[in-house]
This record gives structure tokens, C-alpha cells and sequence, in this order.
């Protein structure tokens, strides 16, 4: 998303309403405009809008149904969207939820109102997009330290055990020792670590790491 100039689809079958609405949020936003539940569809697929103001009351699709479309095909985070509506209970409200509406202008309202909650809702989308990324950063990270940090540690053994060999039958064992370590390792599979080898057994074990591999396409 950009901060700076967010893009929002207004989806209204009025014209008039389109054209108020679209004056109001023009100076800090990119506006798009869609009449029907098809033309918002097709807009969304091909722009990626990050707010929808969505109008419940649509005539060729239930604006609930179209809001959980549009939350569908938006990813992870989803795309942002407010229900526009006349006065609504909480029954109403409650659906809306959860269907995956973020929020609700009731009309008739001020331009102040709608210009203030969709950048609030807009924020709230960005910090919560902020969130996930961190998080797959920081797994990452871990888990490729993880591997380095095993595999230096396989290799600080085998140069300690290296420097106390005093012949080569002590060298031999001490080969052999890292060996069948690595042999055990590469026979096992983690997709999560997006690596895929066979051997004895298809069973996940821990991540694959740049040496057991390295050891597996010399062997």
C-alpha cells in the first residue's frame, strides 16, 4: 500500500453518490469508481485497491456476499472494507462483521466522518500488514540461524576432535562420526524448509541445511 496516496474503490449504483463521494475523498486518496457487484469484481482483480467503501445495497449481487468475495481473493491481510448503509442494527452490524467488513458509515453522514475512518481504517491495515511481515521476517531468521549455528557446530567438533588425533585411525573414527551424522540427516525431509530429499525414510526431522546438502549431492 501506498501511505501516501491510497487507493480506494467506491461501489455505489448511484451516480450522484459516486460523484459525492468521490469529491470528498479525492485530495488524499486515489478514487475508483464501480455501479455494480461485476464491474467492483473486475476493478479489485486488476487494480488491488486498498480500501473498498462498499455499498450494501447492490443489484446484482447481496453486499454481504460481495464483501466476503472480496476478502477471499485479497491475501493474508486482506484488502480493507467499510459498508456504506443506511441506519442498521446490531444484528445487521454483526453479519457485516462477520463477513469481514473492517467498519460502517451510517448515512446519511459528514465528509469528515468518511474521510476520517477510511484513513484510520487504512492505517490499521498497514500496521497489521507491518506485523505479519516482521514475523516472517524474524522465523526466518531464526530458523536460518538455527542451520548455520548446527552446522559450525558439526564442524567445530570435527576440527577439535582433528587437532587430539595422534594417528590416523583416530582421524578415520572422527571422519566417520561426522559422516554417519550427516548421512542420518540428509535421509530425512522439511518442507518447511523448502528442501526435499529422500532416503531410508520420508519422515519430517529438522530443516536441511546448506552442509547436508552440499554432503548429499557429493556422496
Amino acid at each position: 500500500m501506498n501511505e501516501n496516496n491510497p487507493l480506494v474503490l467506491v461501489v455505489d449504483p448511484d451516480p450522484i453518490h459516486q460523484e459525492l463521494l468521490d469529491g470528498m475523498l479525492e485530495e488524499h486518496m486515489t478514487v475508483l469508481l464501480a455501479g455494480s457487484a461485476k464491474e467492483c469484481l473486475e476493478i479489485f482483480n486488476f487494480k488491488h485497491p486498498d480500501l473498498v467503501i462498499l455499498e450494501t445495497n447492490i443489484p446484482d449481487m447481496d453486499g454481504y456476499k460481495l464483501c466476503q468475495k472480496l476478502k477471499a481473493s485479497s491475501g493474508e491481510t486482506g484488502c480493507a472494507i467499510i459498508f456504506l448503509a443506511e441506519a442498521m442494527s446490531l444484528e445487521e452490524k454483526m453479519v457485516g462483521y462477520r463477513h469481514g467488513c473492517d467498519d460502517f458509515i451510517v448515512k446519511p453522514f459528514q465528509p469528515e466522518e468518511l474521510l476520517t475512518k477510511a484513513l484510520r481504517t487504512l492505517e490499521i491495515k498497514n500496521v497489521q500488514k507491518k506485523i505479519i511481515q516482521d514475523s516472517s521476517d524474524a522465523m526466518h531468521t531464526a530458523l536460518t540461524a538455527m542451520k548455520h549455528s548446527s552446522d559450525m557446530g558439526l564442524i567445530l567438533r570435527f576440527m577439535e576432535s582433528n587437532a587430539k588425533c595422534h594417528d590416523f585411525e583416530d582421524l578415520g573414527y572422527c571422519l566417520n562420526y561426522c559422516v554417519n551424522f550427516l548421512c542420518r540427516a540428509v535421509c530425512y525431509l522439511k518442507p518447511m524448509a523448502g528442501i526435499y530429499l529422500w532416503g531410508a525414510r520420508m519422515t519430517p526431522a529438522t530443516p536441511c541445511s546448506w552442509l547436508c546438502v552440499s554432503i548429499k549431492k557429493n556422496l
